[in-house]
């Protein structure tokens, strides 16, 4: 009878290409020794995130399979798996000084997923396996670094991280009230000059009205000079001929 435990570990880099590769991880575990058995499947399960407002934000997170056959029972089987640390943490630190303390715990399908997902290898096709999540993870949700992708931790495209980060900051309503000022300031842009036009055109019209047909008080109020030249040449006209026929009288 096989015990199966999951060893893991976190290594941090402030730089992401400072981050330790899948085939590195995988080379230095291979040659840990185990008295019996040994890693289930042929390589770890490597995935990668971000952690925001931290000094080393790039995280890489391993995890990986396996077993051991020697043991006659439970305790002493935890007693050999924990033993196992220091090898694993020796092989860790070849591929980088940043990894975090290595964990060993019982093997949990609910957790860790089916052994044969393991054991076909499957647990290494991870898309983050040698790349980061989109934008530094801020808009795609972590992979289970623990075991296989669940509904929740399914990378998702990234429209749709950014749907998801969107969604839990709670700035929906606030952003479509904005949305909604923005679209009546735009309307209001592209109104205005016509709005404008209309009430030139109609002050244009007022205007030539009065011109065409100005009230009587108006006309009183402004003298005529070409009006009043003509009165007065009338009067001389008018003289003259008067003049002229007294003449002619006498």
């Amino acid at each position: 009878m096989g015990y199966d435990y999951v060893a893991s570990s976190v290594e941090r880099s402030v730089i992401q290409n400072n981050a330790p590769t899948s085939a590195a991880i995988t080379t230095a575990l291979q040659v840990v020794p185990f008295n019996d058995t040994g890693w289930v499947g042929p390589a770890p399960r490597v995935t990668r995130s971000y952690q925001s407002l931290a000094l080393s934000a790039n995280l890489t997170h391993l995890a990986w399979v396996f077993q051991l056959d020697a043991p006659s029972d439970q305790a002493m089987a935890d007693a050999a798996a924990s033993a196992m640390v220091p090898a694993i943490q020796s092989a860790l630190a070849t591929t980088s000084s940043d990894w975090d303390p290595v964990t060993v715990m019982p093997f949990n399908e609910a957790v860790n997923g089916p052994l044969s997902w393991w054991q076909s290898g499957q647990d290494a096709a991870s898309p983050t396996q040698d790349a980061w999540p989109e934008l530094g993870g801020r808009l795609a949700a972590n992979e289970n670094p623990l075991g296989p992708n669940t509904a929740s931790t399914t990378l998702p495209t990234l429209g749709q991280g950014f749907g998801q980060q969107l969604q839990a900051s709670g700035l929906v309503p606030v952003l479509t009230t904005l949305a909604w000022v923005a679209a009546g300031g735009i309307v209001l842009y592209l109104t205005w000059p016509l709005l404008t036009g209309l009430r030139r055109s109609e002050g244009v019209a007022a205007d030539k009205l009065g011109r065409r047909a100005p009230p009587e008080t108006t006309r009183a109020a402004r003298p005529n000079p070409v009006r009043a030249r003509l009165r007065s040449a009338a009067g001389n006209v008018g003289a003259h001929d008067y003049v002229t026929r007294a003449v002619i009288r006498a």
